[in-house]
């Protein structure tokens, strides 16, 4: 350390840490963005932030991506919680859980291109550290949780339909979340969506969610 710096302390290093990836999420939200080929050099001078600084606090690209996608699983387990407690009914609870990821993902675009750079690839690197895989595990697990016990709370109030198995729904209800990413991400143009007899986005969205759930509740 030169002389006469005064060493960070771990609460400011977070927030320089944050503050950073706000502004990199800022340039990921532009459509026109590719994440694959942008360099560590690109995001700094987009971000408009020193690279030498950027790598003061992140070893890499994929480092920072890393940090990026599991500050946004975690602020997407934390939206998804306050969610559910707006509902007391089950039903509508399992409805919700679509209806927050379409919202959440349309709020933040960024977080479908980090979601998919991180899952599609730099989840499988052998040197991804093995703290930030746990990470990875444990709020994968909180998520799938939370929708296994709404799912398992249907089925004791009757509403799931006779023969469901929850672990099965869970996967096609968690899976089916990524069509809505793709959708997101690479859109319907309109003209595609008036073929399909439907207007609007929105209107996309309610039938695609009351597709899904009329095959597994009563």
């Amino acid at each position: 350390m030169p002389p006469g710096r005064k060493k960070m302390s771990n609460l400011d290093r977070i927030a320089k840490m944050n503050e950073i990836m706000d502004s990199v999420e800022k340039i990921f939200a532009d459509a026109n963005v590719v994440i694959p080929a942008m360099t560590m050099a690109d995001i700094a001078r987009q971000a408009g932030i020193a690279k030498g600084t950027v790598y003061l606090y992140f070893k890499s690209k994929d480092d920072l991506i890393m940090h990026c996608y599991l500050r946004s699983q975690r602020k997407k387990l934390e939206a998804m919680t306050q969610v559910f407690a707006l509902h007391e009914q089950p039903e509508d609870k399992l409805r919700a859980f679509f209806y927050f990821y379409i919202d959440f993902f349309r709020r933040n675009p960024e977080y479908l291109k980090i979601q998919l750079y991180f899952e599609n690839g730099l989840l499988y690197r052998a040197d991804l550290p093995e703290t930030k895989v746990i990470e990875y595990r444990s709020l994968a697990q909180q998520m799938r949780q939370s929708l296994v016990e709404v799912l398992q709370d249907c089925r004791e109030k009757g509403i799931l339909q006779d023969g469901v198995n929850i672990d099965i729904i869970h996967h096609i209800l968690s899976r089916s979340t990524r069509a809505i990413i793709d959708f997101l991400l690479f859109g319907y143009t309109t003209h595609r969506l008036s073929r399909l007899g439907i207007c609007t986005a929105e209107a996309f969205f309610d039938q695609y969610v009351e597709s899904l759930l009329h095959g597994i509740i009563r």
